[in-house]
């Protein structure tokens, strides 16, 4: 049960290599894990428990066991187990590849070259590890490239921007209502008159109405200036509907969505599970409007609207301006602007144009001002990107496109205008990780540390591609390091049962090896502590001093681990983040985590239908009536041992769609003891008739009778039953499993057991049996039943089957830790039709509003709007008078908003 008893560890890749004289030097670059090989050996060699000493393992075969017992090798598992290999088509020679586990202290290399020159391995490799980074859960996230080339998603390790550094775009304006740029809009401090940086209440005023009082409340020129301002006036030969007229307002929403494009490439709200991420996930947004739409379709930004932007960002606080805007004419009062931001310390982009040419644009060509060309996904100047010896950076902004905010929604757009605000972003996101740094400092850094693509582009001159293309990564890393949890384990053997579980009043060892990233700066004086947000848990000797480590060092605490103690009072089941934080006095600060299990499951989900993933069902089931669960996969896990079984009172064995094997003879075996010490066994497999029905276990252990008679899709509660009265099925997968392979059987009750469901046609689908155990047996692929027309869904009949067991009622308080801060969980059912409950925690006392919001940022519900108590919080929301789609969640608690999202399918 390794994969989910063990704490979750860094990716593995695995390449097959044959054995060489020196097998060792092809790996000499590579980072791999310490204590690990991957061996594949001569089929007739079998590793197991050694007979001499338990604590090793052992084959059999005279020279390899000596390796085995000089290495220490303690543990070992196959590769690939064969039930998953029997699946494949073409499956690859792993079976009998295993994964062996030796003294950490002992060289890999070494080990390596000593396994290979051993006549019984046929293939050797170090566990090699693959540095992963982190991803943001945003729904368009697989397509902005741009982000990924340059290495933003490496630097959101390590900082994901803060709200400190302010970037504003010279544009057509911005859709302040926007749900990805709402949760970061500026709100000036000086026009805030309720001090609660709310952004704006409806979607027909840029602002909090608490806020209008009709006054220049912090003098500096501009009435009621919430968010930004818009300093188009008196202009013609507007598009119709746009904002033209003689007065400039404090309402910067245009029609064109260039500047809402803009906008969302440097600060669109990251990780918040809708549209896109911005560089900088939370740097703030200041809402501008310098240029207008014509009658034609084209944008134009005046001298005259975006001069008095330029200054009225720098003056009320913003750090990073962007203007993907130009021309061939040269400005002295343009010049004397930008110098005058420059002077207040803002650090300027501009686009360098989309001519194709080398004649210089201006604002890009200004002094104080980086001018940016446009690359494309394989790093090749864009044909329609301006070049020259006038140019700084290149940044992501040509082919494929570049997918980011516009008005009301999502799109892709081309050009040096994307390439811009797209550099302009990795300054936001790296200005947040070195906030010391001034303008020139962070401009110099940008400059030196850009990736060269000279070889991308041989026909363009190098002078043409200024410094080369703009690199977050090589920006962090050439100042940081990038510490990584390469192996984590824990141990329960003393302090606990050695079940690998921490459980009620346990003291498990942590032990922890970190790896300072191969190409990040060296670090020094680095310093790790380990904690976690838990009452439930005691963690002692978390502090670790790590010293100085060079680039691609590794250090371990085997010799004095965490110690992490559970309270003697828990009394439920859950996963808990463990989180490792990196400091040095530098000021590289960085955090990691790890998920590891809390206690035990009252429930034990069994995952044993291959690939298809419907044991989630059962989880979701078991975890929305209330009970704690934990997974064992066969596909992963192998055979569940009878002794694993015992542990829990209750099983939900899940055979999917499999047409044979859904239970073996060792299953089978195992279940008969299990049942027979009086537990429970939920069983669900709509071909476990078919392949079962002459066994003895099926009739004897599952009271069963097969009819060799197929089902149908609708399925009717019994009345009087205590499981399935008043409940109907309809079982079409679409919606939740999926479960297209439906193949219902008719069954018969045998022996005490009673009919559960029954098909609408006629006949059995599903029997219960209650004597010295208690058992429930599906014949029909439940997890299909998605609640479709008003009918009842697989968890519900979960729920009500482990009631039936005593499950619910028999189980002990669920001990709820006081919630830790403002958190929202989402909402459940999601699709929903037509209501759903949203939870959420509230950590103090306060007023919270919880409001729901369409994808064009209106809102259509208030839920919460008040106090509430400190506590776990729920609201149901009513979508009955809406259309189909998706829907914003917002939970606010003073400066904190967060936000989730909802898909309401009719």
């Amino acid at each position: 049960m390794r994969h989910w008893l063990a704490l979750l560890l860094t990716l593995l890749v695995v390449c097959s290599l044959s054995v060489s004289a020196r097998e060792s030097d092809r790996w000499a670059q590579a980072e791999f894990l310490p204590g690990r090989l991957i061996v594949d050996f001569t089929p007739q060699v079998k590793v197991h428990a050694s007979s001499v000493d338990d604590a090793l393992m052992a084959t059999g075969v005279e020279s390899l066991d000596a390796l085995f017992t000089e290495y220490e090798v303690r543990a070992a598992w196959r590769l690939v187990p064969d039930g998953t290999l029997s699946r494949l088509k073409v499956a690859p020679d792993l079976y009998s590849t295993y994964v062996l586990e030796f003294n950490e202290g002992a060289l890999v290399l070494d080990a390596l070259d000593r396994f290979a020159a051993d006549s019984h391995v046929r293939r050797i490799e170090p566990d090699v590890v693959c540095r992963t980074f982190r991803t943001p859960n945003d729904s368009y996230w697989t397509q902005q490239w741009d982000k990924r080339i340059v290495g933003a998603n490496t630097v959101w390790d390590v900082a994901t921007g803060t709200r400190a550094i302010v970037c504003a775009g010279i544009d057509v304006g911005v859709d302040w209502r926007h749900a990805d740029l709402t949760p970061n809009l500026w709100v000036n401090p000086g026009e805030d008159v309720t001090g609660d940086s709310v952004a704006w209440t409806s979607t027909d005023y840029p602002g909090d109405w608490n806020d209008v009082d009709g006054t220049d409340n912090d003098s500096n020129g501009y009435v009621d200036d919430l968010l930004g301002w818009d300093f188009i006036q008196g202009i013609h030969g507007c598009a119709q509907g746009e904002d033209c007229d003689g007065a400039m307002d404090n309402n910067m929403l245009g029609l064109n969505s260039h500047g809402t494009h803009v906008a969302g490439l440097m600060v669109a709200r990251g990780n918040n599970g809708i549209g896109v991420a911005g560089m900088s996930w939370y740097g703030r947004l200041m809402a501008l409007r310098a240029g207008y739409e014509d009658e034609s379709g084209n944008g134009y930004i005046p001298e005259s609207a975006s001069a008095p932007a330029i200054l009225y960002a720098a003056a009320n606080g913003a750090n990073i301006l962007n203007m993907s805007y130009g021309g061939p004419s040269m400005s002295e009062y343009a010049q004397e602007v930008i110098n005058s931001a420059w002077d207040q310390g803002c650090i300027l982009f501009a686009a360098s144009g989309n001519d194709g040419s080398t004649t210089p644009q201006y604002p890009a060509n200004f002094a104080n001002v980086i001018a940016v060309n446009s690359t494309d996904n394989d790093d090749g100047l864009s044909y329609f990107s301006n070049r020259g010896t006038w140019t700084d950076l290149c940044s992501p902004g040509g082919d494929p496109g570049i997918m980011s905010t516009v008005v009301g929604s999502y799109g892709i757009m081309e050009g040096t205008s994307m390439a811009s605000p797209n550099a302009a972003g990795v300054a936001a996101l790296v200005w947040s990780i070195f906030p010391q740094m001034t303008n020139a400092q962070l401009r110099d850094l940008l400059f030196n540390t850009a990736a060269d693509i000279h070889a991308q582009n041989p026909s363009i001159p190098v002078s043409y591609l200024g410094h080369g293309r703009i690199s977050a990564r090589n920006a962090v890393a050439s100042l940081y390091p990038q510490m990584r949890i390469t192996t984590s384990t824990f141990s329960d053997s003393v302090g606990g049962d050695n079940d690998g579980r921490l459980e009620a009043g346990e003291t498990v060892r942590l032990y922890l090896t970190v790896t300072n990233v191969t190409g990040w700066a060296n670090g020094d004086s680095l310093t790790a502590v380990v904690s976690a947000a838990d009452s439930n848990l005691t963690i002692t000797n978390n502090s670790w001093y790590l010293g100085a480590m060079a680039t691609g060092q590794s250090r371990s605490n085997s010799s004095s681990p965490v110690l992490i103690r559970a309270a003697g009072t828990l009394d439920t089941a859950y996963w808990r983040d463990i989180h490792v934080i990196f400091s040095s006095p530098s000021g590289y600060a960085e955090t990691q985590s790890l998920t590891i299990r809390i206690g035990r499951g009252r429930v034990l989900v069994v995952d044993d239908d291959g690939t298809a993933n419907y044991e989630q069902y059962y989880v979701t089931g078991a975890t929305t009536s209330g009970v704690s669960s934990d997974l064992w996969s066969v596909n992963t896990d192998g055979v569940l041992p009878e002794a694993e079984m015992s542990r829990y009172p209750v099983l939900i064995w899940s055979c999917g769609d499999r047409s044979s094997s859904t239970l073996t003879a060792e299953d089978q075996g195992n279940l008969m003891t299990y049942l027979d010490a009086g537990n429970k066994l939920i069983l669900i497999g709509q071909n476990i008739d078919e392949d079962l029905r002459t066994s003895p276990f099926y009739a004897n252990y599952l009271h069963a009778q097969s009819e060799q008679l197929a089902g149908e899709r609708q399925v009717g509660g019994i009345n009087g039953n205590p499981v399935s009265e008043g409940m109907s099925l309809l079982l079409v997968g679409a919606l939740c499993a999926g479960n297209g392979s439906l193949s219902p059987s008719r069954i018969l009750p045998r022996d005490g057991a009673v009919a559960m469901f029954d098909y609408a046609g006629g006949g059995t689908g599903a029997i219960q049996y209650e004597g010295t155990y208690k058992l429930a047996y599906f014949a029909f692929a439940l997890e299909a039943a998605c609640g479709s027309n008003n009918t009842n869904r697989y968890d519900e009949v979960i729920s009500s089957v482990l009631n039936w067991m005593g499950a619910l009622d028999a189980r002990p308080a669920v001990h709820t830790p006081q919630p830790l801060s403002l958190a929202l969980h989402g909402n459940y059912p999601n699709p929903f039709n037509p209501s759903t409950t949203i939870s959420f925690d509230v950590a103090t006392p306060a007023r919270v509003t919880l409001r729901v919001y369409d994808i064009l940022g209106q809102s259509v519900a208030t839920l919460v709007d008040g106090p509430l108590s400190a506590g776990s919080h729920s609201a149901v929301f009513d979508g009955s008078r809406l259309a189909s789609g998706v829907y914003l969640v917002r939970l606010q608690s003073g400066a904190v908003s967060l936000s989730s999202k909802m898909v309401l399918m009719k």
